[in-house]
Order: structure tokens, then sequence, then C-alpha cells
């Protein structure tokens, strides 16, 4: 019996080429994680509520969102709609964890 190895090398090649290791994943969510505390610092002296305070600090950490977001899409490649959800519920968290930052930070000056 003959194994047709082309499309079996390709398969191994394609599945290598997008795996991003937990380290990388780990870096990612570090940087947001550094960025929504330093930017939130910067932001809660502000007169802007909660919120938009929250937003902000998510807005200016932009980058680093993304950087986390495509470093989860890397990581399991293929199925969207497996991912959606996740990516979802991450954003919420990121803005949850802003909304606390700012709101210790607020609380901390007074």
């Amino acid at each position: 019996m003959r194994i047709p190895y082309a499309p079996l090398l390709a398969c191994v090649l394609f599945a290598g080429c997008a795996r991003v290791s937990n380290e990388q994943i780990e870096a990612a969510q570090d940087g947001v994680r550094v960025c929504i505390e330093r930017e939130s610092a910067a932001l809660a002296p502000t007169n802007l509520d909660l919120d938009t305070a929250a937003m902000a600090t998510l807005g200016r950490c932009g980058a680093e969102l993304e950087a986390e977001r495509r470093s989860f899409i890397d990581r399991y490649p293929g199925y969207r709609n497996y991912i959606e959800p996740k990516l979802r519920e991450l954003s919420a968290v990121r803005l949850d964890q802003a909304r606390t930052s700012i709101a210790l930070a607020r609380a901390a000056r007074r």
C-alpha cells in the first residue's frame, strides 16, 4: 500500500506554522495587563465616568489588545465559530479589569 506523502507533509507543515506557544500567549497577556494598569492610572484623575474611562483605557491599549487577540486566533486556527465567543469573553474580562483598575486608582487618590 502506497501512502501519499505530499498531502500529509503539507498538513503537518501548515499545522506547525500557525502554532503559537503558551509563552507567546502569556507575553501578550502580560503586555495587556501592564498597559491597562499604566493607562488606567493615567486616566484615573480625570473627570470621566468609570465606563468612559475604562473604554478610553482600552482604546489606548489597542495595539496590545490586538496582539493578544491575534495570539489566540493563531493558537486555534480554523473553526472561527469556536473562537469568537472566547474572544468576546476575553473582551468583557479586559473591560472589567480596566474598570477595577481605575476604581482602585481613584480610591487610592482620596
